[in-house]
């Protein structure tokens, strides 16, 4: 049986079922009230509201900035000229200096 926590999450027509060790990075999709979920096996955009879904995750997962969040454990590199993270399969996501790497 699968031990590894994880999170389901659904809008309208479907329903996903998400490790949170998979799940890189979340962003809110410009302009909608949908959320973009990047994970280890691909990308996702679900009917959802960011806030709604971090209220459902643990401590690894930090606000980059007010629109996104990321799993602290798949950052690679961060760049503090540029305010930017590379995270695990090339992904880069820009942060604030309210963003705490601790």
């Amino acid at each position: 049986m699968d031990k590894q926590p994880y999170i389901i999450l659904s809008d309208r027509f479907r329903l996903l079922r998400l490790a949170l060790c998979d799940i890189c990075l979340l962003e809110v999709v410009k302009g909608t009230d949908k959320c973009r979920i990047v994970t280890a096996h691909g990308a996702f955009i679900i009917r959802i509201r960011l806030g709604e879904v971090k209220k459902r995750l643990d401590e690894r997962f930090v606000y980059a900035t007010r629109s996104s969040i990321v799993n602290r454990d798949k950052i690679i590199e961060v760049d503090k000229r540029e305010r930017t993270m590379l995270l695990i399969g090339g992904i880069t996501c820009p942060y604030t200096r309210l963003f705490t790497f601790k």
